[in-house]
Order: C-alpha cells, then sequence, then structure tokens
C-alpha cells in the first residue's frame, strides 16, 4: 500500500516492514527501562533482521509468497494502536501510515514519542507472541524439508542490474593500438600482440568518465610489457574537457604537459622497462603516453594457458574457482562481443591464459589477441551479414554468434576439466582440432558436447550452456536481429546472470558479482602444488627471467608445447641475471626416515607442520588432542588476523596442527575461515582431515549403527563429499548431484585403499586406539565409551519425535525398525558419499529421499566449506540418524571413533616432506 491507497505486493511491502521495525525496535530498546521489553525489541531486530536475508532474495512472489507475507503483515498490524473500519477495505492501512509517517520524523527524540502514542504497549505477550512467530519463520525457512530441497534456487536468485558496458572504450583502445603498430617502420616487421585481463567492470560506477583496461602488450611475443590504458568514450570526453576547461584551464595544462603522443609502440615496449607498468591513454583515436609507475603482476610470471590447466587437472580446480571462471568468462563476451578483442577464433581455451610464478597461478584470466596492422573490421564480425543471396543453405552459419558456441565450449570445458573434444564421447567420430575447424564443425561438437554432459550440470549452468547455444538468440520475435546494446543485455539476462546465481549458490558468503574482479586473484588454481611449477628457462614472460612451467597429468605433456607461442630464441634479452633461478620441485609427497618434532637440533617452526586436522566441536578436539603421539609446545603468535586457537603435536612421522570452529558457530562458512587462517599461517601443509561426528542414512542395505565412522569416498563421479541444500531437481522431484567439489588428494585416497585391505586381513585398530586413550585420560571414559547398544534406536522414518520429550524414553517402541543385534561392539567402517549443507539434518524422510537418490551415507554440517580448497579426507563417527530423534548421548563416543580412524591412517602413511615451493619469493631472494 503506497500513498494511503494504491495496493503494494505483498513481498515487498512485507520487506519494508521489517526493516522499518528494526529500527523501531533500535529507537525503543535505548530508552526503555523494562529488561523484559527490552529484551523482547532486541529479539524483534535480531529474527526481523534474519526474515530480510531469508526472503530478500526472492525475485518473483506467487500466491504461496504472497500469502505468507499477508499473515507475517497481520502479525505486525496487531500492534498498531486504533486499527479503523476502513482497513477492513484497505488491508494495513495502520502499518502503511506508520511507514509514512516515521518517514518525516528525524530525531529519536521525535519518533519515541509517537511511537508512544501509536503501537500497543498495554501487554507485553502481543510482542513476544510477534517475536515467537518470527522466529518461527526463520525457523521453517531454514528447516532442510523436501520443498526447500525441490526448489534450492527461491532463495538465493538476487535482482541483478547489467553492468556499464565498456565496449565501445575497449574497441578504441584496440583501434589505437593498432595504429600506432602501423606507424612502425622497423624491418623485420614486429609481431604485435596483445593481452586483455578480462574483469567484470562493475565496480565503474555511472559517473566515472574513464575507463581502464589491464594489459599486456608484446612487439615479439617473447616479452611482454605490463600496460595500464584508460580510455574516455568520445561523447563524454568532450563534456569533461568542456567542464574542466571552464573551471580551470591552468591545471589540465600542467597535467598534459606530462605526457607524449605513442607514434610508434615499439619503441615504449622494451626489457628496460621490466620492473615498470607502461601507463598509456587513449584520446581522440591517439595514443598518449603517461608517466610510468611500477607493475603490480607478479616479477617473474609465465603464461599458462586454460587448456593445458584442463589437460593438468589440478586439485585446486574445484567448485569455487570453476563457477567464478564461468563469470569471468560470460563477462568477456558481455563486453567484448563484436570487438576485435573477441575474435570467434581467439577465443578459445589456447588463448584464455594465467600469469604462473613458481608458488601460485592466480586465477587472474587475459585473452590472447592478435594485433594486425592489416586486419579489417569485418574480420570481426559477430552476427549475420547483410545478404545471403546466391549461397546455398547448406553453406550459412547454423549460429549467427559464434563467440557465444565458443563460451559455451569453455563453460563446458571448465565444468567437467575435460578438452570439449573428449566430451563429445564418440568413439565412431574423429574430430579435427578445434582451431582448424570451421565454425558450423565448432557448432556440431559443441552441441555433440552438450547432449553427452549435459545432464551432468545444475539447472543454471545448464540453461546458460542452452542458451549460448540456442541458434535463435539475438533476434526477436520478427526474426529481427537485435542491435548490439540489446543483444548484450539479452546476453547478461539469460547467460551470465545464471552463472551469477550458480556462483551465489555455493559461495554468496565471500564472493560476489561485486567483488569478484578483486576476490578473484586471491584465488590459486595451483593452490596445493598438483602442477609442479618448475623455472630453469624461458619460453614466453614478461619479466626478466628464463622460466618454463612442467605440469603432470594424465598424459604427459611436452615442455616445449607449454608455451602458447612458440619458444624463446637463445639471443633473447636477459637483464639482472644475477637472480637465481628456481630449481624443479621435489615430489609432493617425499618420505623422510623421522619425524620432526621435538628434535633440538631441528627446532619446531610453522613449517615444520605438514597436516591439518579440523574440528567443529568440544567433543571432537579433545579426542583429536588424546590421539596424538606427542603434544608440542605453541608457537609464537606471527598474524594478527589469524584468530584460530592451534594444538600441536605429531601422529607417527607426520607433525600435526589441530584446530577447533568457534563456539556456537557451525556450518560450511565457519569451517572455510578456519581453513584459510590455518593455511595462511602453516604455509607448508600439504594434506588436512575433516573429522568430527555426523548423521547416518542407513536403509536395509546399509547397516550402519550409532558409533560406526563413514569415510568420505568418491563415488558416481562425485568428490566423496556434496552440498545437498542447492542440489540439482530434474522430473518427479529427485535430486542430482550439482557441485563437484575436490575430491581427496591421491595420498590419502592411497592410503584409505591400503588401510582397507589391512583391515580385511587383520581388522581395524579403533578398539585398541580407545583404550589407550582412557587409559591416558581416565576423564574421557564418562564422556568418550559405548553408552550400550540398548540406546542404538532406529525409528521409521515417519515417525516424529515429541517434541515436548528431550530423550526417546516415551518413543513408541513399536515404531522401530527391527534390526539384527551385533555379536561385537566394535564400529564399523563405512566407505562413501558424504552430504554436507548449513543446516542439521534431522528430517526422516528426506534423509531416506537423499538416501535412495544419491547413496548418501552420512549427513554433516562443515565439510563443503573446506574440501574445494582444502585437499582433505572427511571421516566422520555416526552420532544419530539424522532424524528428529537426535540426542547427545552419542556424540563422544562418535566423535572418538572418528579420531581413532583418523590416527590410523596418518600412522600408515610416510612421513611428509614440507613444501618448499610454497616460500614466497622474497624469502627465497633473501636466503
Amino acid at each position: 500500500m503506497d500513498n494511503f491507497g494504491r495496493k503494494e505486493p505483498s513481498v515487498p511491502f512485507l520487506l519494508k516492514t521489517l526493516t522499518l521495525f528494526q529500527e523501531i525496535a533500535d529507537c525503543l530498546a535505548s530508552e526503555e527501562e523494562d529488561q523484559e521489553f527490552a529484551a523482547i525489541y532486541r529479539y524483534l531486530h535480531g529474527n526481523a533482521m534474519l526474515m530480510v536475508e531469508r526472503i530478500g532474495g526472492i525475485r518473483n512472489s506467487g500466491p504461496s509468497e504472497n500469502a505468507i507475507a499477508n499473515m507475517i503483515l497481520n502479525r505486525f498490524s496487531t500492534l498498531i494502536q486504533d486499527r479503523s473500519v476502513q482497513e477492513r477495505h484497505t488491508p494495513w492501512l495502520g502499518l502503511t501510515e506508520l511507514h509514512h509517517n516515521w518517514s518525516s520524523l528525524v530525531s529519536w527524540e521525535e519518533r519515541l514519542p509517537y511511537l508512544r502514542s501509536h503501537l500497543r504497549f498495554d501487554s507485553k505477550h502481543r510482542w513476544n507472541e510477534l517475536v515467537t512467530f518470527l522466529e518461527e519463520c526463520v525457523d521453517s525457512l531454514d528447516a532442510p524439508v523436501p520443498h526447500d530441497l525441490e526448489e534450492p534456487q527461491a532463495r538465493f536468485r538476487k535482482p541483478r542490474e547489467p553492468p556499464r558496458l565498456v565496449g565501445s572504450e575497449a574497441r578504441t583502445v584496440f583501434h589505437a593500438l593498432k595504429v600506432s603498430s602501423k606507424s612502425c617502420t622497423c624491418n623485420p616487421c614486429h609481431d604485435y600482440a596483445a593481452r586483455l585481463k578480462l574483469a567484470t567492470y562493475r565496480a565503474r560506477s555511472d559517473i566515472d568518465d574513464k575507463c581502464i583496461f589491464d594489459l599486456l602488450l608484446s612487439s615479439t611475443k617473447q616479452f611482454w610489457q605490463e600496460t595500464h590504458i584508460h580510455a574516455t568514450p568520445p561523447q563524454k570526453k568532450a563534456k569533461v574537457t568542456i567542464a574542466i576547461h571552464e573551471q580551470s584551464q591552468k591545471p589540465r595544462k600542467k597535467r598534459c604537459s606530462h605526457r607524449v603522443l605513442v607514434s610508434r609502440l615499439c619503441d615504449h615496449i622494451k626489457p628496460r622497462q621490466i620492473f615498470c607498468c607502461l601507463n598509456l591513454g587513449v584520446e581522440d583515436g591517439q595514443l598518449w603516453k603517461f608517466r610510468s609507475s611500477d607493475n603490480r603482476f607478479p616479477i617473474g610470471a609465465m603464461a599458462i594457458s586454460l587448456e593445458k590447466v584442463i589437460e593438468a587437472h589440478p586439485t585446486s580446480l574445484g567448485d569455487k574457482i570453476k563457477r567464478v571462471l564461468a563469470v569471468q568468462l560470460g563477462y568477456c563476451i558481455v563486453h567484448l562481443h563484436g570487438t576485435p578483442w573477441l575474435q570467434p577464433s581467439y577465443f578459445n581455451s589456447s588463448n584464455i591464459l594465467f600469469l604462473a610464478t613458481p608458488t601460485s597461478v592466480p586465477l587472474r584470466p587475459f585473452i590472447h589477441t592478435e594485433v594486425e596492422a592489416n586486419s579489417s573490421p569485418s574480420q570481426y564480425s559477430d552476427g549475420l551479414d547483410e545478404s545471403h543471396d546466391g549461397v546455398d543453405p547448406d553453406d550459412l552459419p547454423l549460429h549467427s554468434h559464434p563467440s557465444l558456441v565458443m563460451l559455451a565450449i569453455l563453460l563446458m570445458e571448465v565444468h567437467m576439466a575435460m578438452p570439449i573434444l573428449s566430451l563429445t564421447g564418440s568413439p565412431d567420430i574423429t574430430w579435427a582440432p578445434l582451431q582448424s575447424v570451421d565454425e558450423n564443425s565448432r557448432y556440431r561438437i559443441a552441441t555433440e558436447a552438450f547432449k553427452k554432459c549435459g545432464s551432468d550440470f545444475s539447472d543454471n549452468y545448464r540453461g546458460a550452456v542452452a542458451k549460448c547455444l540456442d541458434p535463435d538468440i539475438g533476434f526477436d520475435s520478427d526474426d529481427n536481429e537485435l542491435d548490439e546494446v540489446d543483444l548484450k543485455r539479452l546476453i547478461y539476462e539469460e547467460i551470465v546472470q545464471r552463472l551469477e546465481d550458480e556462483l551465489d549458490q555455493g559461495f554468496s558468503e565471500t564472493i560476489s558479482s561485486d567483488n569478484l574482479d578483486e576476490v578473484a586473484p586471491t584465488l590459486n588454481l595451483n593452490s596445493w602444488g598438483t602442477m609442479e611449477l618448475s623455472f630453469p628457462g624461458q619460453t614466453d614472460t614478461y619479466t626478466n627471467h628464463r622460466h618454463t612451467i612442467t605440469i603432470p597429468s594424465r598424459s604427459t605433456i611436452p615442455i616445449s608445447q607449454l608455451s602458447v607461442y612458440g619458444t624463446a630464441s637463445q639471443s633473447s634479452v636477459a637483464v639482472c641475471n644475477d637472480i637465481p633461478r628456481w630449481e624443479p620441485q621435489v615430489s609432493q609427497y617425499r618420505s623422510q626416515s623421522v619425524p620432526i618434532h621435538l628434535n633440538p637440533s631441528h627446532p619446531l617452526t610453522y613449517r615444520s607442520y605438514t597436516v591439518g586436522w579440523i574440528c567443529a566441536l568440544a567433543e571432537e578436539m579433545a579426542v583429536a588432542r588424546a590421539m596424538l603421539d606427542h603434544v608440542h609446545p605453541g608457537l609464537p603468535r606471527i598474524y594478527t588476523a589469524d584468530n584460530n586457537n592451534y594444538i600441536l603435536g605429531s601422529i607417527g612421522p607426520h607433525n600435526v596442527v589441530l584446530a577447533c570452529l568457534p563456539d556456537g558457530v557451525m556450518g560450511t562458512t565457519s569451517a572455510a575461515i578456519v581453513e584459510n587462517r590455518m593455511r595462511s599461517t602453516f604455509q607448508a601443509i600439504q594434506f588436512g582431515l575433516m573429522v568430527g561426528i555426523g548423521g547416518a542414512a542407513p536403509n536395509a542395505t546399509d547397516d550402519i549403527r550409532l558409533g560406526d565412522v563413514v569415510v568420505g569416498e568418491p563415488r558416481r563421479g562425485s568428490s566423496g563429499v556434496i552440498q545437498y541444500d542447492f542440489g540439482k531437481t530434474v522430473q518427479e522431484g529427485k535430486m542430482t548431484i550439482t557441485s563437484s567439489l575436490n575430491r581427496p588428494p591421491d595420498i590419502l585416497l592411497t592410503a584409505v585403499n591400503n588401510l582397507r585391505s589391512e583391515h580385511l586381513l587383520l581388522g581395524h585398530k579403533i578398539k585398541l586406539y580407545l583404550d589407550k586413550m582412557v587409559d591416558q585420560y581416565p576423564r574421557l571414559k564418562a564422556t568418550s565409551s559405548h553408552p550400550g547398544p540398548q540406546y542404538d534406536n532406529l525409528y521409521q522414518s515417519h515417525y516424529e519425535h515429541p517434541t515436548d520429550h528431550p530423550t526417546c524414553r516415551n518413543c513408541d517402541i513399536t515404531k522401530l525398525v527391527p534390526r539384527t543385534p551385533r555379536k561385537s561392539l566394535e564400529p564399523r567402517i563405512h566407505y562413501g558419499l558424504i552430504a554436507s549443507g548449513n543446516q542439521v539434518m534431522k528430517h526422516g524422510l528426506t534423509r531416506d529421499r537423499l538416501k535412495a537418490e544419491l547413496d548418501i551415507k552420512c549427513f554433516e554440517m562443515e565439510a563443503a566449506g573446506l574440501v574445494d580448497d582444502f585437499p582433505c579426507l572427511v571421516i566422520r563417527g555416526v552420532s544419530d540418524y539424522s532424524d528428529s530423534h537426535k540426542n547427545d548421548s552419542w556424540r563422544g563416543y562418535a566423535a572418538a571413533t572418528a579420531a581413532a580412524y583418523a590416527k590410523e591412517l596418518l600412522s600408515s602413511i610416510s612421513g611428509c616432506q614440507p613444501l618448499h615451493g610454497n616460500t614466497d619469493l622474497s624469502d627465497y631472494l633473501s636466503k
């Protein structure tokens, strides 16, 4: 309702009302002397804020959403005094008046008397009921009931405005570079090329006059100069120039005196500029040089193509990096479509490049483009020709926008981490290399691959790829081709926004489109050394060192093939040759005969610890510490930003660091924060363990009991851990796996397999380790011993626990699932899929449905926040059956059995040499 008469949709009006009552609650709480009322106001503020978060992402509200909103608004209306008869015909008139009057009052001194006279304070019960009702609404929105799981996108999808396009500026920059390169009279002629850094440009506001592009420029394709180019759209530049001339002419002349016209580009791309960033500007189509600045890209970096990254399939190429990269590629189309930067023949995985250093491969993609002096604008066309008269219809393009076809190919390659030709899966068809076939053949290859692997994608991702391959995209209902602006808006809404939604579903807490340009470079494609980066010689770099990259992969890749554009000549210019070379790295997991612990001649440092062990609960941390063979003294704090508290020690040949989540803060996000801090402090960690309790998903063939251990193991194309709270729905409401979180590293998977074979012969040592633990720490006997089989009760999935009973003593025993008693109390070990989410699974019917569809063995709340960045194994002791009959009596024992398995696993793995390859370059040079 607006202006006291015009009805407003229920959901938007509810959002405004919730925000209003947050302010009202703050205002009332500030002056309230009654402690009960003050507490009610605080709870009202908190629950209103949570409701805004839960329903704020709903884009299109339907009848069910509006009905819920009406119900909540009616509750708020009960707080209004003197609700008039007119409100029966004009819903929420009192709330509408409250909105209007509240906005007209400025200070709290004015607002407090107004509230006292217009809201009802005669009964705390009325306010308490509202708070309780809102709390129940929040809980119902958070609960993992089947409806939430079948429609996972509703609460993640957020309305966004298309970005401000930079295509005209990008086209101007390319034209200026081409004109400057044509002025070169050198003999032999230079071979100019440019690499443009991909970005969303969302940080650029509507009032920003200049657009800044980051590039690497080369005239030889051996030395690459870091370059900043700022460009101003012609129509805006004139306005700004007039304004500056009228207001302050002298500063403008003074600034212009520090620039020089670039007549020949080759004069400014020189190896002596190695530590400088070239600052250029484009005005009126001319290229100007300003004072150079310090370079920002890493010294000693070398270009590695996305094609080679996909072939290597590094462990760190997980779901987060894939989704971020997909959004970056989508924005590349939005901004560069129709410009010479995005020639369809160059928009492929071999021309998407990253700058690799000896320690990392940041997710900072560049697109390589030839700056051809003799090229014509028609060469870059990506649409329909004016006429096809006399042309055989079979020779016409199957898709009018080849760059969208190439985007579809890139999205499929990134998601599946496989080359597109491998995805076609047709043994009877041999495709020519992608770069050598025509556009129609590429389209056929793309559609064939999509048929094979499209069912593996989530709804958003599949929709984005399908729209890229839609041959009718870019036409209106009358088959008229859209103009460039409308086409780019369509591409953003139908393709890029789906990719943004996909990113939001998994990582909205840490990454969004608005901060993606800043966050993406902090992600490392080689964070765990799967691609060995060794730099004895250089083939393609924009700095002075002579480097190469070797990548062990599923097939051997010759070093000579790793550089995208040829091999450096022996006469390449090299400067500062006194800088030491990087030697090839040793094996990532190198055995050593003795562990590093408590050796006076080898003092412990942060780099002495190679295994990270993360827990979520105090019970889990207690038994983890009890499993250490030795407890080490703490180390001095070196990072003030690291708020974790660590316990240090050793198990077998390994030095282990233990960390626990903050008290009361559960979930994937909290786990990711703890893991990130641990890795920042202990940079030699090579793999990790996520050890704790979980809820089982048993059935007639999977006899999982309380106290058993579940180990996350890759199954059915999954990594061993999936996020069940944003799966993909298919027909009949079923769910399939959508995320492709990282699988555990090979060193852990091979150790698990060896341990399984040993258990088949000799049995496990869990009971042995538990007995030793109790002998050493007798106080743990009360909390970590087996509670007894009489307390291990599995109820039928449809039978809910009575809400007014804390235990199952009064539950109906006729609802128990009959199971054959075990002959021994020793726990069993199960291997399979673990489902992770931000809500506790306590719904038997949902558990059984996901068990049937995905073969899940266990549910938990933290692992999905770790495995995408942290090469780890998830180990869970079963403390409940993921239904409403949860209780705490099995938590201690379940945590202990999981910790005992982790100890046995670590004891079976040879010691790990700290990864010296993770040493910072500055640390290395200081030696």
